[in-house]
Order: structure tokens, then sequence, then C-alpha cells
């Protein structure tokens, strides 16, 4: 069967291919070519087996495969073998998108598919794909190809047509154009690199190219000019010299450009000077050995008229050597030249400061001669005269203020550093005192700027004055709170311990509400001293918080306790509540906590007369592992006017007189809350609403404690319970110098089931340490003859076994006294009034090898 077709390259191609996509088998094809490429023409007729179609189709350079209607692989050149890696004999007659595995790893449609399929999902697989007639070109990243290396492919794709135009198949030609790719990727790459840093360049900076069209026009110029660069990028004919002259003509760059001095010769006078140039546009117009140009030039249409530019500018060669363009670079000096004038302005200016400067200002060299020196009219007595200068100062100053000079001089000369330099002198019968900068001025002189200083030392030494008398305040006040604590605390520790003896006899009612009262009036006193004694170790800047693992709901509970019998007594229900995110063991301060709910529980208590009080904590995670805790005491009592709310944490503050004299307090307990609750990194605030209530809420910083730190803070079984009392035959002397005092203590010791001897003071301590073994001492540290302090030093330089353990009982209480006692030796700390719980505790702690149980009768 034969077949006509027109012989153009590309026609005699798709012919060719329409012969085999029919399936002619080797039948001759008779071809009568008609009109050809570049006009030539094939007169004779020839014949053309399949296969020597095929082979044409394998000589062809490009990757070329063909696809019949069926999209089955039919041709599959050498080409297409040498980049797939995949022989004809393995794919021909292959469907299913089988030619799409070598380029993708999977069958998949490709460009040849869009011949029979628009499909986006195909086009999205390419860089870009266009079509031109019926043919398809496109670009694509191959990732099989050429061992798994990453291929750019350039693809074209074309119909074939039987005589009634249907498409009988598809032929697709691929090249290899990874090279070309890469160089554009890298071209582009170095190109928007260069354009990055000439856009990060500080000064003003443009490029033109060989045809003076502007190429790059940085941030910089863009903020001089107020050009932006799409305004003017690929823009020509001096185009870039419009922003800065206001008309178009040549700049640095595009003088640069011209070889063989062609601009240049037109502006150079007859003696080869850039005479014109200079006049005209660069001032100090300079050319480098390189061809790059230097000057300087005045601006006419930038900032008003008034600007003056520093620019350079330099030809730009590509890899073989070649001018590809110029930059220039721009750095506005218009403030360097205003602040030349204004240099001189300030020197003559300076001249009249430093004629106004009351200093002395003597140039000395390194030999001491006087060399120049500057006195205003209201300079001290002790100017020197003109007739001075060119004298050593030797002449004219005491030796030993003279050697003292020199030798700051010689610190300043080694230093290169400023000494100062002071000394007295003194004019009749008054001293003066002066002050001496001594500064290195050049190579071997001084700047010596000379000061009355006499009144200022009369400001420090009242300065100093004030500071001792201030600290010996400071210190009279603690003597007088640590005396008053001291004077307070004796008498009520017998008060309160006396009373509670009484509360364990047989009493009738009237006689146990009476010392109630009276224990319940001493608590109240010991509240009132401590409160005083915290504000005013807050307010001093001593007070220290501890950071040991404790127990949340103990320190709640306990805080509770204490003011359970007054909550019972107005029949008010006292609970609390913690949320389940709040750790059971916290790192911080326990007693500071337990101080601050219980003054904000007291105050709730007092102000409700009926209803309930609570508290209620939550927490908040925080960074660091930290918890926030938000501790609210809320109570259903008279409330709080709003006026007075600003003042409820001020020191010594209350709501009002007829609060106060309702239901008492020092108006201290919040104030001592709200620092407690700084120290601890929150804030505390309150909302109440009369005849409501309050809430009272603050917040702190704590960290949640760690298994081991729990364990730690727990008691072990050696330790001695509080509760209980020693069993066997334990050895105390009791030091108490105060009658009444000794007989609360032996009492309470009593009650722990130990018989104690008894010591008025230090030295029989001594003495019967000498004679008996004691398992402890509590020792008073306030006695007669030698004091506990002094007491426990000796016991600790004579006795070297550790025994016996010594337990301060001190009326005093301030942060100092307990760090005090131990730095003197002894072992713990008790405040009085003593609870027997702290006593019994005290002792166990003393004894935590102790094997033998302790209990309370």
């Amino acid at each position: 069967m034969s077949r006509t077709f027109t012989a153009t390259c590309r026609n005699w191609m798709e012919e060719t291919i329409k012969f085999l996509a029919l399936g002619q088998g080797d039948n001759a094809t008779p071809l009568i070519r008609e009109e050809v490429e570049d006009g030539i023409y094939f007169d004779e007729v020839g014949h053309l087996t399949r296969r020597q179609l095929l082979d044409i189709i394998d000589f062809l350079p490009d990757a070329t495969f063909v696809i019949d209607r069926n999209r089955k692989v039919i041709a599959w050149n050498r080409a297409i073998e040498e980049m797939t890696g995949i022989r004809k004999q393995e794919i021909i007659g292959s469907g299913d998108y089988a030619y799409g595995v070598p380029f993708y790893g999977e069958p998949r449609p490709i460009l040849i598919d869009l011949i029979y399929d628009d499909n986006p999902q195909i086009k999205s697989q390419y860089r870009y794909v266009e079509r031109k007639g019926e043919t398809l070109y496109a670009e694509s990243a191959a990732p099989f190809l050429l061992a798994g290396q990453r291929t750019y492919i350039w693809a074209t794709a074309s119909p074939l047509r039987d005589e009634g135009g249907e498409i009988i198949g598809a032929i697709e030609s691929i090249r290899d154009i990874t090279e070309r790719v890469e160089a554009e990727d890298a071209l582009k790459d170095s190109q928007s690199r260069l354009a990055d840093i000439i856009d990060f360049l500080p000064d003003a900076t443009f490029v033109i190219d060989n045809q003076g069209k502007v190429i790059a026009w940085n941030r910089s110029i863009q903020a001089l000019t107020g050009i932006v660069a799409k305004q003017i990028l690929g823009q020509g004919a001096f185009e870039h010299a419009l922003p800065f002259y206001g008309k178009r003509r040549p700049m640095l760059a595009d003088l640069v450009l011209k070889h063989n001095n062609e601009i240049f010769d037109e502006y150079l006078d007859e003696w080869g000077n850039f005479e014109w140039i200079s006049n005209n546009w660069y001032a100090d117009l300079k050319r480098q050995d390189d061809g790059s140009l230097f000057g300087e030039a005045f601006m006419p249409n930038l900032k008003g008229g008034n600007a003056f530019l520093q620019a350079s500018a330099a030809a730009l060669y590509d890899s073989d050597g070649n001018v590809t363009g110029a930059i220039e670079s721009m750095r506005d000096v218009t403030e360097p030249m205003k602040a030349q004038i204004e240099l001189k302005k300030s020197e003559a200016k300076n001249r009249s400061l430093l004629d106004a400067i009351p200093d002395l200002i003597f140039l000395i060299d390194g030999d001491g001669t006087l060399l120049d020196y500057k006195a205003s009219e209201n300079s001290s007595h002790f100017s020197p005269t003109h007739s001075l200068l060119g004298e050593n100062m030797q002449n004219f100053m005491p030796e030993i203020m003279f050697n003292q000079a020199m030798d700051y001089m010689n610190r300043a000369k080694d230093t290169g550093k400023m000494q100062i330099f002071e000394y007295d002198l003194s004019k009749g019968d008054k001293l003066f005192s002066f002050e001496a900068r001594i500064n290195p001025s050049g190579e071997d002189a001084f700047l010596v700027l000379v000061r009355d200083i006499t009144e200022n030392k009369k400001v420090q030494e009242a300065l100093r004055k004030a500071k001792d008398e201030a600290e010996a305040c400071a210190r009279a006040k603690s003597e007088f709170l640590a005396n008053m604590s001291h004077e307070i605390r004796t008498p009520l520790n017998a008060i309160i311990g006396l009373t509670r003896i009484l509360l364990d006899t047989p009493l009738d009612i009237e006689q146990k509400n009476c010392l109630e009262a009276v224990r319940s009036s001493g608590d109240i006193l010991v509240s009132v001293i401590n409160n005083i004694l915290d504000f005013s170790k807050i307010e001093g800047g001593k007070k220290e918080l501890e950071w040991l693992p404790f127990s949340l709901v103990n320190c709640i509970e306990e805080s509770i306790d204490l003011l359970a019998c007054k909550a019972r007594e107005k029949h008010i229900i006292l609970d609390y509540y913690i949320d389940d995110c709040v750790p059971k063991t916290i790192l911080g301060d326990a007693t500071s906590l337990a101080q601050i709910l219980i003054n904000l529980l007291g105050n709730a208590i007092k102000f409700t007369d009926e209803g309930e009080v609570s508290v209620y904590v939550t927490g908040q995670p925080q960074e660091g592992g930290k918890m926030e805790l938000l501790f609210s005491v809320k109570d259903t009592g008279i409330g709080v006017p709003p006026d007075r709310m600003d003042s409820l944490f001020q020191s010594f503050s209350q709501v009002d007189m007829s609060t106060t004299r309702k239901y008492g307090g020092t108006g201290l307990g919040l104030a001592i809350s709200r620092k407690l609750v700084e120290l601890m990194g929150g804030t505390i605030w309150a909302q109440s609403e009369i005849g409501k209530g309050s809430t009272f809420s603050f917040t702190i910083s704590a960290d949640p404690a760690t298994p081991e730190q729990c364990l730690s803070s727990r008691e072990t079984p050696q330790e001695i319970d509080q509760k209980n009392c020693i069993r066997g035959q334990l050895k105390l002397l009791l030091a108490e110098d105060n009658l009444l005092n000794q007989r609360v203590a032996l009492h309470m010791l009593g009650k722990l089931g130990i018989r104690a001897d008894v010591a008025l003071n230090g030295l029989e301590v001594l003495q019967a340490l000498e004679h008996h073994s004691y398992d402890v001492v509590l020792m008073d540290v306030q006695m007669p003859e030698m004091d506990g302090f002094e007491t426990a030093k000796v016991i600790r330089e004579r006795w070297k076994n550790g025994m016996p353990h010594i337990i301060a009982v001190t009326a005093h209480a301030l942060d100092g006294d307990r760090k005090r006692c131990i730095d003197a030796g002894m072992d713990d700390y008790l405040s009085k009034p003593v609870k027997m719980e702290e006593l019994a505790s005290a002792i166990g702690r003393s004894f935590k090898q102790q094997k033998d149980d302790i209990r309370i009768d």
C-alpha cells in the first residue's frame, strides 16, 4: 500500500512514523516527495521498508520513542536506550505507561499522553508545558535517570494522524539538558547572590550593562534618591543621572565603560587635566591604575540642592576578561562636609567654654615644667602667674607635693590612663582641698585639670556622719527590738507555761474559762510581738526564706488547726480544697507560708460572725518545671468598703477605727503577708463586697519536690516523735536563771518523763558537766556570770565528742539569733515562750540515734 506525504523534515518524519503506526509490515512504500526544507525537491520515487524506517528513527540523535493509538511502544531508538538503560526488546509492545518508569520510577503518564488527554495533573509534573499548534514542548526533572541522579530533560511530543485526521499514535523526543539547566541555575544563583550583595551594601550603589542600562539598584540608593528599583531597572540613555542632576548626563559608571579615554579626552584641558569634569561634575576626580574612578560631586537635584556625594566606579568583567558593565557606589558626605564647618565653629565655642570653666588647666612636660595654663577670672587664689611659665614646679611647690605629682604623672604615662591626685593646701588659717586629674597629652606632656573640692569634702563628711548615725540608729533599733523581745517573752514564757500547768489540774468551769482567757491573751501577745519583729526584719531586708521540702497539705491543715478553736467558738465552718494538679510536696519556706495563711485565716475568722471560711489552692505550670500556686481565703464576713481596698496591705492600716475597737489588731498582718508573698515571687490582692464577704488571694512560685527530696524531709524511725517522751535514763541539765521559767521547764520535762538538774548560770553548767555526764543541756542564752553563748563555746572546746547536745532556749527571736546560737556550738534553737510539742521535737532532733521510743504521759 502506498502513501503520499509532504517532504519537509518534520512532515517527512511524521509520515514515516504514520506508516509504522498503521502497521504496514515489510511492504515497500513508494514515497513521492514534493517540497523539502531550503527549497530542495525530490523527483524520484523511492521504496522504504518497515525495517528501513525503524533504522531511520534509530539513527536520530535525540532519545525518541513512538506509541500507537493504544499507547503501546512501537519504536524505541538507540539514544533512548542509552539514556534510560532499557533495551527496545524489553519495552516494545509494552503499554500501561511503561515508558514513564525509567524517568519517574513508576508507570505514569508523561508528555506524550497529553496528546490523548489534556490532564492538568500531567502538566503539573513539568516545570512548564508549552503548546505550539499540535506540538507540545516541556521541561522536567527526571529523578530516576543516570543512576538515580537528578536529571533535567527537554521533551517534544506530536500526534500522528491518518488520512482522515484521526490520531493513530504519537512520537516524543527527549534531550538531556541537565548541564544547561544547572548552568542556568548556577548563573541565576550567582546573579541572585550578586544582587543580594549589592542590595546589602550600605553605600548607594547601581550597576549598568555595556549598553548603559540599569541592571541593579540597591536599597540604599532607593533611600537616597526616592526612586524604587522597578522604576529604573532596564532604563538606559543616562536615565540613572536624572535623580542626581535633574538631566541626562554621564556619571562615573559611564566613564569607566569607555576605553581609550574616549569620554575623558573630551573633557581634558590642554594640559591633560580633568578641568571641565572637576568644575562641572566631580571635584578631586582621580583615575586609579586599574581604571576605576574616585571623586566627590555636588548633586543639585538631591536634598533640595544641598547634597554632596563621594563616589567611586569600576568596570565589571566576565570570566574571559571582557567588560560586561560598570558599578558605581556613592556615599552621602553632606554631613561630614557640614561637620567640617561646624568643627571650626565648635573650636571657637570650645575656647569660650574653656574660658568659662572654673577649673585650672595646666600643660606640663615630663620633667614638671609648666608649659601653659588657663585660669578664669573666678579661679582660685592659688592660680599661678604668667611669670611661672617655663618654670619647673619644684621651684614653687612643696617637695612632698611635687614628688607625689610626678609619681602620678609617671603612672599616667605608663598606663595611658587618667590619674586622680588629691591634695590639701592651706592659706592663712583655712585648709583647702584640691583634685588634680592628670591625663597624658602627646609623648612627653600632661594635661592637668585642677578643681577646688573643699565644699565637696565637707558634703562627703556630712554624708559619712549621717550614714554613721543611720547605722547607729539601725543598731539601736535592732538592740531595742531584741531587748524588748527578751523582756516580754521571758515573763510570757512563765505566764503561758504556768497557765498550761494549771489547765492540767482539776478546775471548775469558771476557773478553766479564766485560765483559757489568760492563755489565749498570751498567745495573742506573742503573735503581736512576732508580727512586730517580722515586720522589722522584712523592712530591714534581713528576712531570709528557707528552701526545704514540705507537705502542702500538712502546712494548710496545721494553719487551720491553730485557728480551729476560734472558729468553733463562733460556729464558723473552716475547710480547705486543693486542686488535683497541685503537687503534694513542694520546696519552699513552710513557716512563712503558714504565717501568711494564719494571718489571712485569722482575719477572716475575726471579721466573720457566721457562715464559713474556706481555703482554695490551684496551680499553673511555669517554665523550668516550676508551679505558680494560687491560694484564696474566702469568708462570709462583713466585707471591706471599696474606698479602703487600696490601703489594706499598707503598714499599720485598719479599715476604720470602729472595726479596730470592735475586733482589735495592729494593722501589720496584711502588710507582713504582702512582704512575704513578694519575697516568694508572688502577688497578693483582695476582692470584697460589703455584707457578703471577702476573698484574699495570693500567688507564690514553687518547685515540686523530687521523691529523693521528699524522702530526705521525712523523719526516720530513729527520730523522736514529738508526741512521745523518752523511756529510760535520759540525763538532762536545765540552765535557767529565772525561777518561774525553771518551774515551767521542769514541769514540761516531767510531762515528757524526763527529770533534770538545774544550773543558774554558765559557770554552774560547767561545774555540773565536770562531775556528771549529761545527754542534753537546755541552755538559756542570757544568764548572769557567763551567758549561754560563751558557755557553749567552752563546752565544745573541753568536750570534743560532740556531747552533750545543746538546745538554746532564748527570748530573742531575730533571724540572726538562731545563726549566732549555731555558730557558738549549739545544736538546736527554741524561742520563748516554749510549747510542749516544740520542746519534745527539739529533744527528738538531738537524738536521732536513740532507739527507744518517746511518749508524752
